[in-house]
């Protein structure tokens, strides 16, 4: 068991894709698509991005579950699947900080309820990125070893259930980057991204692990809220 703490990565936001989040073009009047960047910036420079990794040897696998060395157990048919090929698990959390939420309640305090959507759409993108650069972050640092890795995978997605982030959090140690798990397992801050990537032998550096061993025969495929399949 290895604890890392995460670079201080930058959040990147992509306008574009938070104008496909909120349903296009017309979904966004054109004065307040006009002050966008302004509203980026602002959840930007109100970030404090934390990060913690840790990586478990796993012990021994079942048909619906992965036991881990730190005796905690992840039970799920995706994330089992997922974990077949795989001797060690990653663990990470990523978070922006409690900042992008306060602007969000300036602006319902102020009845600015426009601001308030476009400010949640850009901090949901903004911690999507940071996720994405704390994945590339591990698959580097264990191609470095000669690893292998899956893409990511969080609690919500597919049928690994949301209160397995209760034993996410026991593996990573939320608290230590300011997370906090509510009674219904919902992250506090809320822009933070939990997840776990599994590890393991590679053919040849730089070749990863089959990346999404479930998707082909799943009937949400099309409306996975999961991470990009390709």
């Amino acid at each position: 068991m290895r604890f890392v703490s995460l670079p201080a990565f930058r959040p990147i936001v992509d306008f574009d894709r938070v104008r496909q989040a909120l349903g296009g073009s017309l979904a966004i009047p054109e004065e307040l698509e006009a002050g966008s960047q302004q509203l980026i910036d602002q959840v930007v420079q109100v970030s404090q991005p934390r990060g913690r990794m840790a990586v478990a040897t796993i012990q021994r696998k079942a048909a619906e579950s992965i036991h881990l060395e730190t005796a905690i157990t992840l039970h799920g048919v995706g994330i089992t699947a997922l974990l077949r090929r795989c001797d060690q698990v990653a663990g990470f959390i990523i978070t922006l900080g409690p900042g992008p939420e306060k602007l969000i309640q300036e602006a319902t305090k102020r009845g600015r309820l426009a601001d308030l959507t476009i400010i949640d759409a850009i901090a949901s993108e903004a911690i999507e990125t940071l996720a994405a650069q704390a994945q590339e972050f591990i698959t580097q640092r264990m191609a470095q070893e000669h690893r292998a890795t899956t893409v990511r995978f969080s609690p919500g997605y597919c049928d690994w259930n949301l209160t397995q982030q209760q034993q996410l959090d026991a593996f990573v140690h939320f608290e230590d980057v300011g997370v906090q798990l509510s009674p219904d397992c919902i992250m506090v801050p809320e822009k933070s991204i939990s997840a776990v990537i599994g590890v393991g032998p590679e053919g040849s550096l730089g070749r990863k692990l089959a990346a999404h061993p479930v998707c082909a025969g799943c009937p949400k495929r099309d409306g996975c809220p999961g991470p990009p399949q390709d």
